[in-house]
């Protein structure tokens, strides 16, 4: 069984710039924390059911979707670092909860509601914000996958998702990538033909 590595842990503490990072937090995270694994293709939730936890992607890739009218809606992707969950978004998501499932084989943390917002409360000015500037890098994060699908031309939009998520266009599959972006896989392929003779 994978324990939660303290090396890893605090990178993701140094990414954020966070330097008040101690033995006593990472030990308090690695009894709470869930260590898990998830082969490509895997669906976490596979019950369609909301997944009640807040997780970070140690390494590998996740997508975020849901589905609606029969179809997959991929809402957006989730790398080393990044945080995920899968709360309903009753506005967008039809069926009531986002999915999230394996674009590689992804090894991540994840820790309860109840449990982050003891972290929280017993290291405030470590963890609470550590998972404060997470929550904003997720958020700003959907706004730019929103500001993208704003963009009026297929090249545009195409064009700045490469240029704000290099790895991701390098690493997703294209047909997730063209739902990302709101265009079918077709129109995505003539797309990147166009960018390459450029």
């Amino acid at each position: 069984m994978q324990k939660v590595d303290f090396e890893i842990l605090k990178g993701f503490f140094d990414s954020f710039e966070i330097s008040d990072f101690s033995e006593e937090l990472f030990n308090e995270f690695a009894a709470r924390a869930h260590v898990g694994l998830l082969k490509k293709g895997e669906v976490l939730n596979k019950s369609g059911e909301p997944w009640m936890n807040v997780g970070v992607v140690v390494k590998g890739l996740v997508r975020v979707y849901y589905r609606k009218n029969g179809k997959e809606v991929t809402e957006g992707f989730v790398t080393e670092g990044g945080l995920f969950s899968a709360l309903p978004n009753t506005i967008s998501v039809e069926s009531g909860s986002l999915l999230i499932e394996a674009e590689e084989d992804t090894t991540y943390y994840s820790m309860s509601y109840t449990d982050v917002e003891g972290m929280c409360c017993k290291f405030p000015l470590s963890f609470d914000y550590f998972y404060e500037k997470g929550l904003l890098a997720t958020i700003k994060s959907l706004m730019l996958y929103t500001e993208i699908l704003q963009l009026e031309s297929a090249d545009d939009k195409y064009e700045h998702f490469c240029n704000l998520y290099p790895t991701v266009v390098l690493r997703a599959p294209s047909i997730h990538i063209a739902s990302c972006l709101g265009m079918t896989p077709e129109t995505l392929s003539r797309v990147r033909s166009r960018v390459r003779r450029k």
